[in-house]
C-alpha cells in the first residue's frame, strides 16, 4: 500500500453512521409537463413504508428545458402541515432539461418508518415541473395520487405550516433520497441547560453569544444548538455559529424558520455528524442571529448553574452591525449584559458506532490539519473507492471526487478562501466519515 511521504499523520477522530448508500423515496419518469408560478408552494404528499427509518440525503425535482432561469427552495414538512427543513437555495440556469438536486448534510433530518411527509419547493420564476398522470414511483415510498400548491408565498419564505390552497389530480416529478439509518444519532448527553427566571427582547441586526467552557477529560460531538423563547407570538428565521476560544468563527448551521404561537419553546437546530466537536476543557461562544419584523423574546439567567456538562460565563454579549445571515468570521463583543441567554447544547460522545457492523473513522488520517496549498487522505487498511466532499462551514459544497482509498488522496486547497472546512467521506461499505480542517 502507497502511503504518504510524511512520517507524522495527525489523527483526526470523527462521528460516524452506517448506512447501505444512497436510497430512492421518490423517483419516476414524467411524460407531461405543468406550468408554474413564481411565489406558489408547490407539494407532494408521500407515506414511508413499514421497516426502516432513514437520513434525508437529497432532495430535488425535474424540470422541463422550456423552464426559465430562477432560484429554488426545497422543504420538507410533516403530515400535519408542519416544516421540518428547509434546504439551502439552488440555482437553475434556465433552458435545459434537469433534475435539480439539493444535498442534505448527513444527519440533519430523519425520515421515520410509516410517516406521512410532504416535499415542496418555491421559485423565483416561472418554470416547466415535470408530472405524472399515472405514477409508478421506482422508489420505496408509496405517493398520494394528487398534488398541491399554496398561491401568494413570498420567496424565500416557505410557509409554515404549509396550508394548501389547492391541488391537482396528478403526481409532480420531485426527486427524494435518503440514508438508511441503521444506528441511533439523536444526542445523549446535556451539555448545557439551566432554568431561565426572565427574558429579553433580541434585535434584528445584532449577534448575541454566551461563551461555554467545557470539562476537562471529555470531548464532544455537538448535535443540537437551541434557544429558550418566552411566551410569545412571532415569526421569522434564525442561525447559530460556533466560535473559538481566540473568536475565530468554526460552524454556522442551517437556517431555522420559526413560528411562535403563545406559547414558551426551545427552537434547535441539528448540525451534521462530525462538524463541530468541543473539545475538554476549551471555551468557546455560541452565537445566534435571527431575521424578523418582531423582536425575538427569549429566555435568561442572571445566575446561570448549568444542568449539563458544560459551564457558561455570566455575560452575554452582542455584535452590532450584522446584517442577517451573515455571521462575522472574527466575533468582537461592543457590548454586555450581566446575563446568560437560555442557550442550550445537545451532544454525544465523540464516537458512535456499531461493533456488528464496519467503521471508516478509526482508519482514515489527514496531513496537515491547518494547510495553506495541499492536503493528504489516507486510509489505512481499505481498498475500495468511497466519494470525498468538501464542504464550507456554511454547509456548501466546494468539490467533490471518487478516492480508491488503496492510494493516498491529494486534495488541492490552494484557492480556497481562509478559514474552516469539512471533509465529508462516504464509502460503498456503508460508513460515513467528516474531518476537519484549516486553510490557512
Amino acid at each position: 500500500m502507497k502511503r504518504l511521504s510524511l512520517s507524522i499523520f495527525l489523527f483526526i477522530a470523527t462521528v460516524s453512521v452506517f448506512s447501505v448508500g444512497p436510497t430512492s423515496i421518490i423517483n419516476f419518469s414524467s411524460v407531461d409537463s405543468l406550468d408554474c408560478l413564481p411565489g406558489t408552494l408547490y407539494a407532494q404528499n408521500f407515506t414511508m413504508p413499514a421497516g426502516n427509518n432513514y437520513y434525508l440525503s437529497k432532495m430535488g425535482i425535474n424540470v422541463c428545458e422550456t423552464s426559465s432561469a430562477g432560484k429554488f427552495y426545497f422543504a420538507l414538512y410533516n403530515g400535519l402541515g408542519d416544516l421540518l427543513y428547509k434546504s439551502n437555495e439552488l440555482i437553475y440556469p434556465g433552458g435545459v432539461e434537469s433534475t435539480l438536486l439539493v444535498d442534505i448534510p448527513m444527519g440533519l433530518q430523519d425520515i421515520n418508518a410509516g410517516g406521512n411527509y410532504y416535499i415542496a419547493c418555491i421559485s423565483t420564476a416561472g418554470f416547466k415541473l415535470k408530472r405524472q398522470l399515472s405514477a409508478v414511483n421506482t422508489g420505496i415510498a408509496s405517493l398520494d395520487p394528487n398534488s398541491g400548491f399554496k398561491t401568494s408565498v413570498i420567496y424565500p419564505y416557505v410557509s409554515d405550516p404549509i396550508g394548501l390552497s389547492g391541488g391537482y389530480g396528478f403526481n409532480l416529478s420531485f426527486v427524494l433520497e435518503g440514508l438508511y439509518k441503521s444506528s441511533a444519532i439523536e444526542p445523549k448527553d446535556e451539555i448545557l441547560d439551566f432554568n431561565c427566571v426572565s427574558m429579553i427582547e433580541l434585535n434584528t441586526g445584532n449577534v448575541y453569544f454566551d461563551e461555554i467552557t467545557m470539562p476537562a477529560g471529555e470531548n464532544m460531538a455537538l448535535r443540537q444548538i437551541g434557544i429558550k423563547t418566552d411566551t410569545c407570538t412571532a415569526t421569522g428565521t434564525l442561525k447559530f455559529a460556533v466560535y473559538d476560544n481566540a473568536n475565530s468563527l468554526l460552524y454556522v448551521t442551517n437556517e431555522l424558520a420559526y413560528n411562535l404561537t403563545g406559547v414558551a419553546d426551545t427552537l434547535y437546530v441539528g448540525l451534521p455528524l462530525g462538524a463541530v466537536t468541543l473539545n475538554a476543557s476549551q471555551s468557546y461562544k455560541i452565537a445566534v442571529s435571527y431575521n424578523s419584523t418582531d423582536y425575538l423574546p427569549v429566555l435568561k439567567m442572571r445566575t446561570p448553574v448549568s444542568r449539563g456538562l458544560a459551564s457558561i460565563n455570566s455575560y452575554s454579549w452582542f455584535d452590532t452591525g450584522n446584517t442577517y445571515p451573515t455571521f462575522p468570521s472574527a466575533i468582537v463583543a461592543d457590548g454586555a449584559y450581566g446575563f446568560a441567554l437560555g442557550i442550550v447544547l445537545n451532544g454525544d460522545e465523540l464516537v458512535v458506532t456499531n461493533d456488528d457492523e464496519p467503521t471508516v473513522s478509526s482508519a482514515i488520517k489527514i496531513f496537515p490539519s491547518i494547510a495553506d496549498k495541499t492536503i493528504g487522505l489516507y486510509a489505512e487498511g481499505l481498498d475500495e473507492e468511497a466519494i470525498v466532499a468538501v464542504y464550507s462551514v456554511l454547509g456548501e459544497k466546494i468539490t467533490q471526487t471518487k478516492w480508491n482509498t488503496a492510494n493516498n488522496l491529494e486534495l488541492n486547497v490552494a484557492g480556497y478562501s481562509k478559514g474552516n472546512y469539512l471533509i465529508q467521506i462516504i464509502s460503498p461499505s456503508s460508513s460515513i466519515s467528516t474531518l476537519k480542517f484549516i486553510k490557512k
